[in-house]
């Protein structure tokens, strides 16, 4: 049976009020809660907000080759990916697939850089521009999650039964914001492999 306009509007917006309520929950409620379950006492160091101000005690930032070497390398590789993709034909699903990989270059690069020359100890870090561009590598890997969404909607509306088929997520979402910032648990960026351009032609 196929759905109605309205009900493929209300599921759009149910996914975007999903995602805004679970940011939130994660960000402000999660680290609380985990705190107070007796099976989980030792977490009181897994979420340690910090708001970009680090000190000595809680920081620990990875500053050594295998980090942002790794960064640059898959910055190249994410690059190649979006220029040879660029390449075919002119579709939605081909400009969702580059701006995913421009969004994943853009943030491995930054990442790299600052693992790079931010070496002074969390004063390094404490710096306005390591915030500027700590915010731009996390803030646009975060716009990555969003066009990984946007490409799945746009194969399922490529399904002869597209018509049924609403979108999964909006193509475009806020960037990650400080308040979500913690020194712990600082997570790594996500690398997925670009898919194959053969693929992304059809």
């Amino acid at each position: 049976m196929a759905r109605t306009p309205t009900a493929c509007t209300a599921i759009y917006l149910g996914s975007w009020f999903f995602a805004i309520a679970s940011t939130l929950l994660t960000a402000f409620l999660l680290p609380s809660l985990l705190h107070q379950l007796p099976f989980l006492a030792d977490t009181a160091s897994l979420y340690v907000p910090c708001w970009y101000v680090y000190d000595a005690s809680n920081t620990h930032f990875d500053n050594t080759a295998y980090t942002y070497a790794t960064d640059y390398a898959i910055a190249v590789f994410m690059g190649y990916g979006a220029v040879t993709t660029s390449r075919c034909s002119r579709s939605k699903l081909r400009d969702r697939t580059v701006g995913l990989l421009t969004c994943m270059c853009v943030s491995v690069t930054m990442g790299g850089f600052c693992h790079q020359f931010f070496v002074g100890g969390y004063e390094a870090l404490n710096e306005v521009t390591f915030r500027l561009l700590w915010s731009v590598c996390v803030g646009t890997v975060t716009m990555a999650g969003a066009y990984i969404g946007s490409i799945g909607s746009q194969v399922r509306r490529n399904e002869p039964r597209r018509h049924e088929l609403p979108a999964i997520m909006p193509a475009i979402m806020l960037p990650h914001t400080p308040p979500l910032s913690t020194e712990r648990v600082r997570l790594d960026i996500p690398s997925p492999l670009p898919p194959s351009p053969s693929h992304m032609c059809g």
